[in-house]
């Protein structure tokens, strides 16, 4: 075959492709010859169909499956012969092959940038550490303490830390909107869970009564179209619940599997180190990326951007879904959503590349033992799926989407061990706020 390569851009490249018409001609005789042996047609015996009756009936689906074959075969071959390194995959311009004509097509494809890092080298960067403190630990145990709390009916009014349960229906401008009805909808005075005003337009109220709320929602509110507006909800107490917050003490500990309060509190405070550990090194990577990405100037492949913020796009819309969200109650349309994305895309396609040539250029390789640590490590996790998840990562493919990842992390390693990193001394709570 014959190959040729045309710049079309920085990175974008034009493969022309020719098969001779010999070779076109071989494999096309042989593909109607090997169906005529298999395949059954009414008034003819099994194997003695005529070649020139297969082409017939056959020979637009024949021509049309051999030309997808040509190029998948020869394709791989003509980027491997030029040693084009492409990002991406390959928009393809073909068609059918003809009987006795050479087969030509065209292939439009953007290879990788050649990256020259800079200001990899004598890295300085600030370590944020903290350790839990008593007002932080306390803190904590008084949200376990609201997370055991039981209710109780009552039938006096409703006050500060009750649970109300309620049927309302919002109006702006006297009509009922999308979003707006609660039916046995439950809400704890004081937690914030709903916009300014309501909850605590329900203090005063017994079970039974009626009372329409005014409101005003957030000048900032999700969806546009209520943002900023005055609004009613006419609302019913359907129940009152006050809350019962049980002393924590040797004993009640024992309803979480523990053997004694104070092996509650060493374990509470084991999980805050480990948050803060985890946000502090959060916080390093994020200022390392910074640093990198300033410093670096890269021509970027369309093809990796578009996959990137397709990625970054459906791990939006299932986090959304998780949470009982849709993109109309953010008052966005879903091209508006994806647009918003491009900025990180486009940044984690180039720390992406960097991380890649700083691995490369300095030796940092992924070893079958950090393989095998990846896949203990997403077993762990799963628990009782973990037999799935190690059957799915026994699949060569499925293995090797580990390997990306896998590398970015030692190759931020390699940077973190010779960079000079300086600690500085936070509030934990401001520190932990990396993780929100």
């Amino acid at each position: 075959m014959q190959v040729s390569v045309e710049n079309k851009g920085d990175l974008a490249r034009q493969i022309n492709v020719t098969i001779p018409a010999e070779d076109v001609s071989k494999k096309l005789d042989e593909q109607f010859a090997r169906l005529a042996k298999n395949i059954k047609i009414d008034g003819f015996r099994p194997g003695k169909v005529p070649v020139a009756e297969v082409k017939k009936r056959h020979g637009e689906q024949v021509r049309a499956e051999l030309a997808q074959k040509l190029v998948e075969d020869s394709l791989p071959q003509a980027i491997m012969d030029n040693k084009l390194q492409v990002a991406g995959q390959p928009n393809i311009h073909a068609h059918d092959v003809k009987e006795g004509e050479d087969y030509a097509y065209h292939a439009h494809v953007e290879v990788y940038p050649e990256v020259k890092v800079k200001g990899a080298d004598k890295l300085k960067l600030t370590r944020e550490v903290s350790e839990p403190s008593q007002e932080l630990l306390d803190e904590a145990m008084q949200n376990l303490q609201k997370q055991l709390a039981t209710f109780e009916e009552k039938k006096d009014a409703a006050a500060d830390g009750d649970r109300v349960t309620i049927n309302a229906v919002g109006k702006v401008d006297g009509k009922a909107f999308d979003g707006g009805k609660l039916d046995d909808f439950s809400v704890t005075i004081g937690s914030g869970q709903l916009i300014p005003g309501f909850e605590d337009g329900l203090k005063g109220l017994k079970a039974g009564a009626k009372k329409d709320l005014k409101v005003k929602f957030p000048a900032e509110y999700h969806a546009k179209d209520l943002a900023g507006k005055p609004a009613v909800f006419e609302t019913e107490v359907v129940k009152v619940e006050a809350q019962k917050v049980e002393e924590l003490n040797d004993d009640s500990v024992k309803a979480l599997g523990m053997d004694s309060l104070a092996k509650l509190k060493e374990m509470m405070n084991e999980g805050a180190k480990n948050d803060l550990a985890r946000a502090s090194e959060q916080r390093l990577k994020r200022e390392l990326f910074d640093q990198l990405d300033k410093a670096n100037k890269v021509t970027l492949p369309e093809s990796l951007i578009q996959s990137e913020q397709n990625a970054l796009f459906q791990a939006q819309v299932q986090e959304w879904q998780r949470m009982g969200v849709t993109p109309d109650m953010l008052g966005k349309g879903m091209d508006e959503i994806k647009v918003e994305l491009k900025d990180l895309a486009e940044r984690r396609v180039k720390l992406g590349l960097v991380l890649a040539e700083i691995a490369k250029s300095n030796d940092v390789k992924v070893e079958d033992a950090d393989l095998e640590e990846a896949i203990n490590a997403q077993a762990e996790r799963a628990g009782q799926q973990a037999a799935q998840v190690r059957a799915h990562f026994a699949q060569p493919n499925n293995r090797n989407q580990l390997i990306g990842p896998i590398l970015e992390d030692k190759a931020v390693k390699f940077l973190l061990d010779g960079a000079t990193i300086t600690e500085k001394k936070v509030e934990a709570k401001e520190l932990l706020s990396e993780l929100q």
